[in-house]
């Protein structure tokens, strides 16, 4: 399963027990997805597991193989990449929600366009980690979920986009996804679509017509709501 945008490739790949190695002249970004990876980049040897990620330089030589097998989200880029970022392990434990929906979904019909908006979440995360300074970390703000949901369903029968819900909890579109996909297992706009099924449907056994239903959630007709509780199954 693999997108190819203008600046790189994006790819997951499974590696297995033979040990294998090369060099190319584009920088490299791996994600552990499941397995440890062991990696030889140059001189230096790294285990790439679950919550960890990895740069390899541009020309360098590595070795790689995975013991009991292992899945990677991979990037070929030709990007600048902070050097102070490559050649070490990294910490990707905000990422893990996404890089396990990314799993679960190859394969499937969506794949490829989920790859491709995973891209840019994921290339937000290298450049703030390339920022990222010596600095004591900030104390992210936390996300009240009961008290969004409470507004959400307040307000299913307007248009609601993902970038009302991150104003709502002072974050950008971009960060609200990944903290939607870390904390609910879910990118932001599918956890939208769930609590708009989830309304209707208790709406539906509260005895209202689907139609009725439908109107109440966001949906143009009961033909839409009945698709979309499909899709959601």
């Amino acid at each position: 399963m693999s997108v190819a945008p203008s600046d790189g490739r994006l790819s997951l790949r499974r590696y297995g027990a033979q040990a294998a190695g090369h060099a190319h002249d584009h920088v490299q970004v791996l994600w552990a997805c499941r397995g440890v990876l062991s990696l030889r980049i140059d001189r230096r040897a790294l285990d790439l597991a679950p919550g960890t990620a990895c740069v390899i330089p541009a020309q360098a030589w590595h070795g790689y193989a995975a013991a009991r097998g292992s899945v990677c989200l991979v990037l070929d880029t030709r990007a600048a990449i902070a050097s102070k970022l490559q050649a070490r392990l990294l910490d990707a434990r905000p990422l893990g929600g996404l890089l396990r929906w990314l799993e679960q979904a190859a394969g499937t019909p969506r794949a490829e366009a989920l790859l491709q908006s995973a891209r840019p979440l994921l290339q937000t995360c290298l450049d703030d980690a390339g920022q990222a300074s010596m600095a004591p970390p900030r104390v992210r703000r936390a996300i009240d979920w009961a008290a969004l949901q409470g507004w959400v369903d307040a307000r299913l029968d307007l248009p609601l986009r993902v970038a009302d819900l991150a104003a709502r909890v002072h974050l950008s579109p971009t960060q609200f996804t990944v903290r939607c996909i870390e904390e609910q297992g879910l990118p932001a706009a599918a956890w939208l679509r769930q609590r708009r099924v989830l309304k209707a449907q208790e709406l539906r056994r509260q005895g209202w017509s689907a139609e009725r239903a439908a109107l109440a959630c966001g949906y143009a007709s009961a033909s839409a709501l009945i698709a979309a509780t499909r899709r959601a199954q």
